[in-house]
């Protein structure tokens, strides 16, 4: 005989399970929690709810579903930046809000801006709209174009606008 929890997962995993099932049995186990925060058929409430979990594995799976509305994951993206950039749907929610990265915390974006995997849009937006701390990380790379540094170099962080100014002139470039 199957338990309830199985029963629940089976249901859950065929799609037989509607918005006021997932509801219902948030709470009963992590492994339920984590099933449910991982479903494409648990909508933005839910998510939300799951997002608040004791459970990292739980929150992990809730910054995973492409249903997890925008700021449940820009609230989750300090401790899972890895996952949050890796979301399928981050690209059409900054085309929504193109604002949506100046709303996460200092330092989750350099973290990402040193990653193989980090697009050069990415670093683009850091270059005109980021973080001290992102500028500062952008200076780093070796990569850079004469116009990203000049993005850095008239933006209002002193620190980084100075560096990226130094590197100009270093190259024989104006700012």
């Amino acid at each position: 005989m199957m338990s309830s929890e199985t029963t629940f997962l089976n249901k859950l995993t065929n799609g037989d399970l509607g918005a006021e099932d997932l509801a219902n049995h948030i709470g009963r186990s992590h492994a339920i929690d984590r099933a449910i925060a991982a479903s494409p058929s648990a909508n933005s409430d839910v998510l939300k709810t799951l997002a608040q979990s004791h459970d990292q594995k739980t929150r992990r799976n809730t910054v995973c579903n492409v249903g997890t509305p925008a700021e449940t994951l820009v609230s989750l993206a300090k401790e899972f930046p890895a996952e949050f950039f890796a979301q399928p749907l981050l690209s059409l929610m900054m085309l929504e809000d193109p604002l949506l990265l100046t709303r996460l915390n200092p330092g989750v974006l350099k973290s990402f801006l040193n990653d193989p995997e980090c697009p050069e849009s990415f670093v683009l937006w850091a270059c005109r709209h980021g973080h001290k701390t992102d500028q500062l990380e952008i200076l780093k790379r070796s990569d850079l174009s004469v116009d990203q540094l000049r993005y850095i170099a008239r933006g209002p962080h002193p620190r980084a606008a100075e560096r990226a100014i130094d590197r100009l002139i270093e190259i024989g470039e104006s700012w």
